[in-house]
């Protein structure tokens, strides 16, 4: 990397509010006037909070406007969410979109000449500036903060030069942190390539495997949740999986735990290892039907199913089986009385299954023993990659790289 020798660079950065080295006053533009105009509009869903980007700005027509469509928006610009969760929503405004709006959801910052867009960006994606803007939201049924407390936090301010190479730095970091997603996302399809090549699409069986239905070949396992008034039934050593723990390719353990006790004393069950565990009751079926399989003997919560094969049928089989039928199963979902999405089990267990040789399914088997060994190493380097760069985002807005930088 070229850059000034440190006798070029200032020995210290100065600390400044966000509103220092921004322009006050981005501006407000009311749709509503221009009526047959069509505009570009970001709103909250519009940016991914895990890319950091825009990804779908709306085209709506000005009379159509919503009120919140106000905030004008140029190219280099960094917006931020200022509701919760979505805090860390925070995206850099490209020039297809200049001069379009966003929603009064988003702060925008638009940098002077003090401060390079990057780097701002960057700084509005550290810990240390997402633990000072959660510290001032509130609002119980809407928690949000505002412009003028985002606009408070101060933020290093070296000279633009130093803070290239910060920013060189930090792309670097980001830029491998990017590529092992896109490596383990790569991966990840390795899995369902393999059972449609194998088994053939399930919903079509193109293969002719007999076929039964998914209640001939399981049997069905309820969960529930011991009192929470009763310490005794909680903090043991017996995995209580919820859908908040069907994020990992395999269970084996849970964020709580019960005792003994409460298997002993409530309508609580163990599931066996090797069940298939869906998620049945939750809003996340809006648009995804969590699936798993469990490694190690388990309890689940009202909100699950654990469908457990019986000897024609592997767990893991069945299990990819019905990811391949992802969307079939999601439509299936209902709504309850009370807005709750459901999946009906009964509607579930009519489901047909195409029944390939034992013998097939168990090279299906050790063939996903390989692929996963390959993501669990993608993920490793992943899970290394983010971690190094996140200690990146740290030192550079803590005043910890500086120095590095200076002396190269």
């Amino acid at each position: 990397m070229s850059v000034a020798s440190a006798n070029d660079i200032a020995v210290s950065s100065e600390w400044k509010a966000i509103s220092e080295v921004t322009v006050d006053k981005p501006g407000i533009r009311n749709p509503i006037n221009e009526p047959n105009k069509i505009f570009k509009y970001v709103d909250i869903s519009s940016v991914d909070n895990k890319e950091k980007k825009i990804v779908k700005a709306k085209e709506l027509l000005g009379s159509e406007a919503p009120s919140r469509a106000r905030k004008v928006i140029r190219a280099g610009d960094v917006i931020v969410s200022t509701t919760r969760p979505n805090l860390n929503a925070v995206a850099v405004v490209s020039q297809v979109l200049d001069n379009e709006i966003c929603s009064t959801g988003y702060c925008v910052l638009r940098p002077t000449e003090q401060i390079l867009t990057d780097y701002l960006f960057y700084f509005v994606q550290s810990y240390r500036f997402v633990s000072l803007v959660s510290g001032e939201v509130s609002g119980a049924m809407y928690p949000a903060t505002t412009d003028a407390k985002i606009r408070a936090v101060k933020i290093p301010v070296p000279p633009i030069q130093e803070q290239q190479c910060i920013v060189d730095i930090l792309k670097r970091a980001d830029g491998i942190r990017r590529l092992r997603k896109q490596a383990q996302d790569t991966a990840r399809q390795l899995i369902p390539a393999l059972f449609i090549d194998m088994f053939g699409d399930p919903l079509t069986n193109p293969k002719g495997w007999p076929e039964k239905s998914m209640g001939d070949l399981v049997s069905l396992h309820g969960g529930g949740t011991p009192s929470k008034k009763n310490p005794e039934y909680w903090g043991g050593v017996i995995p209580w999986v919820s859908p908040k723990d069907m994020k990992h390719d395999c269970i084996s353990d849970s964020i709580d735990h019960v005792t003994p006790k409460a298997l002993e004393e409530t309508t609580l069950k163990w599931i066996p290892a090797e069940s298939v565990l869906i998620v049945v009751r939750g809003m996340i079926l809006m648009h995804t039907v969590p699936i798993r399989v469990n490694s190690s003997n388990i309890t689940i919560n009202q909100d699950m199913k654990a469908l457990v094969p019986n000897e024609k049928l592997s767990a893991n089989f069945l299990r990819w089986a019905l990811q391949s039928m992802h969307s079939h199963v999601l439509s299936q979902v209902s709504t309850s009385a009370h807005g709750t999405r459901k999946l009906d089990t009964n509607r579930l267990l009519a489901l047909s299954i195409p029944l390939p040789p034992l013998s097939m399914q168990e090279e299906f088997e050790i063939r996903l023993d390989s692929i996963q060994s390959i993501l669990d190493q993608q993920n490793a380097a992943k899970n290394s990659a983010e971690s190094s760069f996140q200690s990146l985002l740290y030192r550079a807005f803590n005043g910890l790289l500086f120095d590095e930088v200076r002396a190269i």
